[in-house]
């Protein structure tokens, strides 16, 4: 199955404007990770069907509203009865289910039940399910309720979101008992479904930002999955679906329980390390066949095809400062002897202070420049007053020749990017040695790009000869690959290397620092996941 949160009825944005979450962990965008227009983001471990029947819970949760009833933008109402503009529209509340008790009942029934101190995030959703069950439990199932504990503790030690860690709490706490903890379990469900339903749209910013993400109602369509498992009593069944479904999740988590008996700090912090990175692995695809992958703090490259593994090459990837973005796009042609427009920012940044101080460094290293990114006009560098050209108000532009002192080496691999990002040879092979190797303003540079070259243009019909000519002709030739091959730029500190056992990689770019927080739940998690 695929959670999927996308599409929703006029009815479902209804019901979802006036079931807003009670509390949201609110986050600020995070801007450490530009995004890709292009991605294709890896599948969501369950899968809606659109054929699916509601659940009886969840005619309660919709209420007597027609199906085909229009809905406009309105306002959101808060547990208090309060309500925030979100838009233009009427404002839009639950209505009372047809069977069961009403909301307000359903409310008031819940109100009793909760914890001390406890308002849950849903509470407003939570009032129609449980009222629609006439507030039977949603849990008596002990096996779902095992495997929904463990996937909740692993995602609460990975430390992105911090409501995970408080429902953690809340579940090891021996007052908790009965309904209590039925509607404390609720109640992360639906944290957890907004989370799994989402992560592979939103996990480049959820999985790598130090702020929290705001939480959510999820989608009516994936809430009414979870009703008819509790119905059809396939609970267990359905919680196992929603824990990672890629091929490391298993010894990552084997990892993960070894670390966690360790109560050393640094075992402790590994754990969590671990945690968030068994998250992360949702943004990948889970099975590959063939495509392109680039594990950033690795520094590696590797390339499938139909299912076995043709090249493995060493990377070198955006330094700190100009970090290479997680993204996933596609292959659509190898370029031989490519030129080098330089982009805007490199150009003022990095070109402009060298032609500033020698005018003549252009000609030495090949580059023409040109009047403007409109024109190809070109402009001698030497009758500009470079004394009036700054970082502002630079307006040419640059152009590197190709051959064997071009800064992208003798091959490009193009692929759709809103960053401008590729992967390409180098004429500075000896950085490849080195074993820190984050050293590019963004784009990847490949050690074996011209074996990787070879390999695609053979698939195309290209025999050895044929691209040697090419080469040593030294004109620029684009050349189409037979189908558009998948890329994926990603981002594992921890992960299953070919041996099979979990490795680690340090953090070039700093996107782990919510995993120290994550391992203050360790002891408490390690109740559930036990």
């Amino acid at each position: 199955m695929k959670l999927n949160s996308r599409r929703m009825s006029a009815l479902s944005m209804c019901v979802a404007l006036g079931l807003a979450p009670l509390f949201t962990a609110q986050a600020d965008e995070p801007e450490i990770i530009p995004s890709d227009s292009s991605a294709v983001v890896a599948a969501a471990p369950t899968d809606v069907n659109e054929s699916l029947p509601m659940s009886p819970a969840m005619a309660g949760l919709l209420g007597r509203a027609p199906v085909s009833a229009p809905v406009t933008s309105g306002t959101v109402t808060s547990t208090s009865g309060s309500t925030t503009a979100s838009g233009s529209g009427s404002l839009v509340t639950p209505v009372a289910p047809p069977t069961g008790l009403t909301v307000q009942q359903g409310r008031d029934r819940l109100q009793a039940l909760l914890p001390a101190g406890y308002t849950p995030v849903y509470f407003n959703a939570l009032a129609a399910l449980y009222g629609a069950r006439n507030m039977s439990p949603m849990w008596s199932d002990s096996e779902a309720v095992r495997r929904f504990q463990l996937q909740l503790a692993e995602t609460a030690i990975a430390g992105f979101q911090p409501q995970f860690a408080t429902w953690v709490k809340l579940l090891t706490d021996s007052s908790v008992t009965g309904m209590s903890r039925d509607v404390v379990l609720s109640d992360a469900m639906l944290g957890y479904l907004d989370y799994v339903s989402n992560v592979s749209r939103q996990g480049s910013h959820w999985l790598y930002s130090t702020s929290p993400y705001t939480m959510e109602l999820p989608a009516l369509s994936v809430i009414n999955q979870w009703q008819l498992a509790i119905d059809r009593r396939s609970e267990a069944n359905f919680a196992t679906s929603l824990a990672p479904q890629n091929p490391q999740y298993h010894q990552m988590r084997a990892t993960l329980l070894h670390l966690m008996g360790d109560s050393r700090q640094s075992s402790q912090q590994r754990a969590a390390l671990v945690a968030l990175n068994i998250q992360r692995l949702r943004l990948l695809p889970d099975n590959l066949s063939t495509g392109i992958m680039v594990n950033i703090p690795d520094f590696s490259l590797k390339y499938y095809l139909n299912g076995n593994q043709m090249l493995a090459s060493r990377v070198i990837v955006g330094r700190p400062d100009r970090k290479t973005p997680l993204m996933s796009s596609a292959l659509s042609n190898v370029v031989l002897n490519p030129p080098w427009n330089v982009p805007p920012t490199l150009a003022r940044k990095d070109l402009l202070p060298k032609v500033r101080k020698d005018p003549g460094y252009l000609d030495r290293h090949g580059f023409t420049m040109m009047r403007g990114w409109g024109s190809s006009e070109p402009i001698n560098p030497r009758q500009v007053n470079w004394s009036g050209i700054t970082e502002t108000n630079l307006p040419y532009r640059f152009q590197q020749k190709p051959g064997p002192t071009n800064s992208l080496g003798r091959y490009k691999f193009n692929m759709p990017s809103s960053d401008a990002i590729y992967l390409h040879d180098t004429p500075n092979h000896n950085l490849f040695q080195k074993d820190v190797r984050a050293l590019s303003s963004g784009c990847v540079r490949v050690n074996k790009a011209s074996e990787l070259a070879n390999m695609l243009l053979q698939d195309v019909g290209w025999n050895d000869a044929r691209i040697s000519d090419a080469m040593k002709a030294g004109n620029t030739r684009y050349v189409n690959v037979r189908n558009h091959i998948p890329v994926n730029l990603y981002y594992l500190t921890a992960f299953v290397g070919d041996d099979g056992q979990t490795q680690f990689r340090t953090d070039i770019y700093n996107y782990d620092s919510v995993a120290r927080s994550g391992a203050q739940i360790l002891p408490k998690a390690e109740q559930l996941i036990r």
